[in-house]
């Protein structure tokens, strides 16, 4: 059964009956990873179908509250959104201006499928030369990481990375720009597993950091 976050009462979208004019538009979305970025940070997604109004996500956890929600494609377009309704692990979004799903749908053929980075930050730990460092991680994504620290670390060194939500995984230092550097993992992250520790880390730091999460 459908669920209407209580905020936008009386002023729903008529998504049942419109469904039949827009099922020809959306089934030509070729179904796409993407980030929604709110208040407490950014988080990553599915888009499942779309259309010149609305779209519909697959969550892979429940939707915080935010005061504004921003749905990011992979090639880095960003479209103001707001919910509708929530569907166990779905929720519909309305946008807040026009788009131009056409162009939507020809810049996913056009750009090449690119890995989704996840901006955050978080306490980290590294094993390096058999000393525990802390870092900070700053980024995450399937296959890697940016992490800051304050050791150095030479090109193609090998460490071990772990943190909160994540064991300890094997990486390699693929490039530096002192203190930051970025290392690719031994093993590719499952989707839902890079979501799970993503929605995890950001309720982590908002309970522990709530001005920094106002501050947003």
């Amino acid at each position: 059964m459908r669920e209407r976050p209580e905020d936008f009462k009386g002023r729903s979208v008529d998504i049942d009956g419109q469904a039949e004019r827009r099922a020809a538009l959306r089934s030509t979305l070729i179904i796409r990873t993407a980030k929604i970025r709110l208040d407490s940070g950014e988080y990553v997604c599915v888009l499942r179908d779309i259309s010149d109004t609305g779209v519909r996500l697959r969550l892979f956890h429940p939707l915080p509250a935010s005061k504004t929600i921003c749905l990011e494609m992979p090639d880095g377009d960003c479209f103001d959104i707001e919910p509708v309704w929530t569907e166990g692990n779905c929720a519909g979004f309305r946008f807040l201006k026009p788009i131009d799903v056409k162009a939507i749908i020809s810049s996913h053929k056009d750009h090449p499928k690119r890995g989704l980075r996840v901006n955050l930050s978080h306490d980290a730990y590294i094993v390096h030369l058999g000393h525990t460092i802390r870092v900070r991680l700053v980024n995450l994504s399937q296959q890697g990481a940016c992490i800051i620290c304050d050791e150095f670390l030479a090109m193609d060194e090998r460490i071990d990375l772990y943190f909160d939500y994540l064991s300890e995984i094997k990486c390699t230092v693929r490039w530096r720009k002192e203190p930051h550097y970025g290392v690719c993992f031994g093993r590719t992250l499952a989707f839902a597993e890079l979501a799970t520790i993503v929605a995890a880390i950001n309720h982590d730091e908002a309970l522990h950091h709530p001005q920094a999460d106002s501050n947003r």
